[in-house]
């Protein structure tokens, strides 16, 4: 995932309903995650967040968790620098203790990734939902709608609670 933005307005051909893994669904549209990582961020504050996102260049960590133990691993990474090769090591360990994606009460979905433009950075990401599963038909209905939809985006609310989507066809 481009920590800028995203790589494209459309879900590339490619990325179809069996790829996907599941969705966590922090606002009206879910953001979908595919077998590889990539994503397809359908709803977000920042408009430059909508679109596809290539694969992380590893994906370290893929975890529901909740609050308390993002927030002491998150303590525990900041000790070192984003480059620093214990911080790989310890991002394993907890993606070994804690290696689950069930959901959990309160949970949000917790990932370290390796950034693409600097291979040696690890990068932790809380999500504002929590990681499920979907089925096949719930997978094809989530496509369809995706690639049905214009590029054109709309901000939807007010104030800080504003977020942008993609205007429906």
């Amino acid at each position: 995932m481009s920590e800028k933005g995203a790589d494209w307005d459309t879900l590339p051909e490619d990325y179809a309903p069996e790829r996907v893994l599941g969705v966590s669904r922090g606002d009206r549209r879910p953001t979908i995650y595919f077998d590889d990582y990539a994503r397809f961020i359908q709803s977000h504050a920042r408009p430059e967040m909508l679109g596809f996102h290539l694969p992380p260049l590893e994906q370290v960590l893929f975890v529901n968790m909740d609050a308390t133990s993002i927030r002491k691993y998150r303590l525990m990474l900041d000790r070192w620098p984003a480059n620093d090769p214990r911080r790989l090591e310890y991002a394993r360990q907890i993606a070994g203790a804690r290696g689950r994606r069930e959901k959990l009460n309160g949970a949000r979905l917790f990932e370290i990734r390796r950034s693409v433009s600097d291979p040696d950075r690890l990068i932790p990401h809380v999500s504002r939902a929590h990681f499920e599963r979907v089925t096949l038909p719930e997978a094809q209905d989530l496509i369809g709608r995706i690639r049905r939809r214009t590029a054109a985006k709309s901000r939807e609310g007010k104030g800080r609670g504003a977020i942008w989507c993609f205007a429906d066809a």
